[in-house]
Protein backbone atom coordinates (compact mmCIF):
# COMPACT_ATOMS: atom_id res chain seq x y z
CA UNK A 1 0.00 0.00 0.00
CA UNK A 2 1.85 3.66 -0.76
CA UNK A 3 1.57 5.68 1.66
CA UNK A 4 0.67 9.60 1.09
CA UNK A 5 3.00 10.75 3.86
CA UNK A 6 6.11 12.13 2.65
CA UNK A 7 9.39 11.97 4.17
CA UNK A 8 10.78 15.77 5.07
CA UNK A 9 13.79 14.83 3.26
CA UNK A 10 12.26 14.10 -0.04
CA UNK A 11 9.57 17.39 0.36
CA UNK A 12 12.71 19.64 0.94
CA UNK A 13 14.47 17.63 -2.23
CA UNK A 14 11.50 18.38 -4.49
CA UNK A 15 11.14 22.21 -2.96
CA UNK A 16 14.90 22.61 -3.95
CA UNK A 17 14.33 21.24 -7.67
CA UNK A 18 11.03 23.27 -7.87
CA UNK A 19 12.97 26.34 -7.09
CA UNK A 20 15.99 25.15 -9.27
CA UNK A 21 13.88 23.60 -12.51
CA UNK A 22 10.57 24.74 -12.54
CA UNK A 23 11.21 27.88 -14.75
CA UNK A 24 13.91 26.07 -17.05
CA UNK A 25 11.63 23.77 -17.31
CA UNK A 26 8.63 25.63 -17.78
CA UNK A 27 10.64 27.34 -21.35
CA UNK A 28 11.69 23.78 -22.10
CA UNK A 29 8.12 22.72 -22.36
CA UNK A 30 7.18 25.93 -24.15
CA UNK A 31 9.89 25.15 -26.42
CA UNK A 32 8.95 21.92 -27.22
CA UNK A 33 5.07 21.88 -26.93
CA UNK A 34 4.13 25.93 -27.79
CA UNK A 35 1.42 27.56 -25.50
CA UNK A 36 -0.88 23.83 -25.48
CA UNK A 37 -2.51 22.18 -25.60
CA UNK A 38 -1.01 20.57 -23.23
CA UNK A 39 -1.00 24.28 -20.86
CA UNK A 40 3.16 23.85 -19.71
CA UNK A 41 1.91 25.33 -16.68
CA UNK A 42 0.05 22.02 -15.77
CA UNK A 43 2.70 19.54 -17.22
CA UNK A 44 5.27 20.87 -15.24
CA UNK A 45 3.03 21.29 -12.39
CA UNK A 46 2.29 17.77 -12.63
CA UNK A 47 5.57 16.74 -13.34
CA UNK A 48 6.48 17.90 -9.45
CA UNK A 49 3.07 16.42 -7.82
CA UNK A 50 4.88 12.98 -9.23
CA UNK A 51 8.12 13.60 -7.62
CA UNK A 52 6.20 13.20 -4.22
CA UNK A 53 5.35 9.86 -5.01
CA UNK A 54 8.35 8.67 -5.95
CA UNK A 55 10.44 6.49 -3.42
CA UNK A 56 14.25 7.03 -3.37
CA UNK A 57 14.55 10.75 -5.03
CA UNK A 58 18.01 11.11 -3.42
CA UNK A 59 19.21 8.03 -5.68
CA UNK A 60 18.12 10.39 -8.69
CA UNK A 61 21.76 11.34 -10.52
CA UNK A 62 20.37 13.83 -12.88
CA UNK A 63 17.83 15.68 -11.74
CA UNK A 64 17.30 17.74 -14.51
CA UNK A 65 17.25 14.60 -17.42
CA UNK A 66 14.82 13.08 -14.75
CA UNK A 67 12.44 16.13 -14.75
CA UNK A 68 12.46 17.10 -18.65
CA UNK A 69 11.65 12.92 -18.88
CA UNK A 70 8.84 13.00 -16.55
CA UNK A 71 7.47 16.17 -17.98
CA UNK A 72 8.10 15.12 -21.90
CA UNK A 73 6.20 11.62 -21.36
CA UNK A 74 3.52 13.75 -19.55
CA UNK A 75 2.79 16.26 -22.40
CA UNK A 76 3.16 13.23 -24.84
CA UNK A 77 0.59 11.51 -23.46
CA UNK A 78 -1.94 14.45 -22.89
CA UNK A 79 -1.26 14.88 -26.90
CA UNK A 80 -2.67 11.18 -27.35
CA UNK A 81 -5.61 11.20 -25.04
CA UNK A 82 -6.41 14.52 -26.79
CA UNK A 83 -6.02 13.16 -31.02
CA UNK A 84 -7.91 10.19 -29.26
CA UNK A 85 -10.57 12.50 -27.84
CA UNK A 86 -10.59 14.97 -30.92
CA UNK A 87 -10.98 12.32 -33.38
CA UNK A 88 -13.31 9.69 -31.31
CA UNK A 89 -15.56 13.24 -31.28
CA UNK A 90 -15.24 13.64 -34.79
CA UNK A 91 -16.93 10.14 -35.62
CA UNK A 92 -19.68 9.58 -33.35
CA UNK A 93 -22.70 9.16 -34.27
CA UNK A 94 -25.09 12.16 -35.11
CA UNK A 95 -27.59 11.87 -32.06
CA UNK A 96 -24.10 12.45 -29.79
CA UNK A 97 -23.42 15.59 -31.35
CA UNK A 98 -26.72 16.91 -32.95
CA UNK A 99 -26.75 20.81 -33.03
CA UNK A 100 -30.13 20.51 -31.42
CA UNK A 101 -28.70 19.47 -28.32
CA UNK A 102 -29.89 16.26 -25.96
CA UNK A 103 -33.57 16.54 -26.21
CA UNK A 104 -35.55 14.23 -24.77
CA UNK A 105 -37.86 13.56 -27.33
CA UNK A 106 -39.24 10.16 -28.09
CA UNK A 107 -37.11 9.10 -31.21
CA UNK A 108 -33.64 10.12 -29.85
CA UNK A 109 -34.53 8.05 -26.30
CA UNK A 110 -35.36 5.25 -28.72
CA UNK A 111 -32.11 5.49 -30.77
CA UNK A 112 -30.23 6.17 -27.24
CA UNK A 113 -31.83 2.73 -26.29
CA UNK A 114 -30.42 1.00 -29.10
CA UNK A 115 -27.09 2.31 -28.80
CA UNK A 116 -26.82 0.76 -25.53
CA UNK A 117 -27.86 -2.34 -26.61
CA UNK A 118 -25.57 -2.42 -29.28
CA UNK A 119 -22.64 -1.15 -26.77
CA UNK A 120 -23.46 -3.60 -24.25
CA UNK A 121 -23.55 -6.26 -26.88
CA UNK A 122 -20.27 -5.22 -27.89
CA UNK A 123 -18.65 -5.17 -24.44
CA UNK A 124 -19.66 -8.68 -23.97
CA UNK A 125 -18.36 -9.69 -26.87
CA UNK A 126 -14.69 -8.51 -26.34
CA UNK A 127 -12.26 -9.92 -25.11
CA UNK A 128 -12.57 -10.59 -21.29
CA UNK A 129 -8.99 -8.70 -20.72
CA UNK A 130 -9.52 -6.16 -23.23
CA UNK A 131 -13.24 -5.53 -21.44
CA UNK A 132 -11.64 -5.65 -17.76
CA UNK A 133 -9.12 -2.96 -19.04
CA UNK A 134 -12.08 -0.67 -20.35
CA UNK A 135 -14.41 -0.61 -17.85
CA UNK A 136 -11.88 -0.25 -14.99
CA UNK A 137 -10.47 2.93 -16.97
CA UNK A 138 -13.48 4.81 -18.40
CA UNK A 139 -16.49 3.22 -15.92
CA UNK A 140 -14.11 3.01 -13.00
CA UNK A 141 -11.94 5.48 -13.49
CA UNK A 142 -9.11 4.46 -12.43
CA UNK A 143 -5.73 5.95 -14.60
CA UNK A 144 -3.77 3.83 -16.96
CA UNK A 145 -1.47 3.59 -14.27
CA UNK A 146 -3.57 2.43 -12.05
CA UNK A 147 -4.93 -0.18 -14.08
CA UNK A 148 -1.50 -1.01 -15.28
CA UNK A 149 -0.54 -2.18 -11.77
CA UNK A 150 -3.83 -4.00 -10.68
CA UNK A 151 -4.02 -6.41 -13.39
CA UNK A 152 0.00 -6.70 -13.76
CA UNK A 153 0.47 -5.67 -16.99
CA UNK A 154 2.42 -2.63 -18.90
CA UNK A 155 0.80 0.92 -18.90
CA UNK A 156 0.96 0.61 -23.16
CA UNK A 157 -0.80 -3.16 -22.84
CA UNK A 158 -3.56 -0.96 -20.85
CA UNK A 159 -3.67 2.10 -23.86
CA UNK A 160 -3.87 -0.48 -25.96
CA UNK A 161 -6.67 -2.56 -24.86
CA UNK A 162 -8.56 0.67 -24.23
CA UNK A 163 -7.90 2.03 -27.77
CA UNK A 164 -9.32 -1.21 -29.20
CA UNK A 165 -12.42 -1.60 -27.15
CA UNK A 166 -12.80 1.89 -28.47
CA UNK A 167 -12.62 1.23 -31.81
CA UNK A 168 -14.29 -1.41 -31.06
CA UNK A 169 -17.32 0.52 -29.98
CA UNK A 170 -17.09 3.45 -32.55
CA UNK A 171 -17.23 1.05 -35.01
CA UNK A 172 -20.51 -0.72 -33.92
CA UNK A 173 -22.54 2.66 -33.39
CA UNK A 174 -21.12 4.45 -36.52
CA UNK A 175 -22.45 1.51 -38.54
CA UNK A 176 -25.87 2.25 -36.97
CA UNK A 177 -28.26 4.12 -39.28
CA UNK A 178 -28.90 7.83 -38.46
CA UNK A 179 -32.22 9.53 -38.57
CA UNK A 180 -31.22 11.57 -41.23
CA UNK A 181 -30.74 8.16 -43.30
CA UNK A 182 -34.46 7.45 -42.64
CA UNK A 183 -36.07 10.58 -43.84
Amino acid sequence: MKSNLHTAAQTGLVRKWYAEYYAPLLGFLRARFGAGPPDPEDIAQRTFSRLLDRPALEQVRNPKAFLWRIAHNLAVSEQRSAAVAEQGARGLPAAFSSDEGYLLVPERVLEAKEQLEIAIGVLERMPERRRQVFLMARVDGLTQEEVASRLGISPPAVSKHIGSATADLYDALLRLPSADDNA
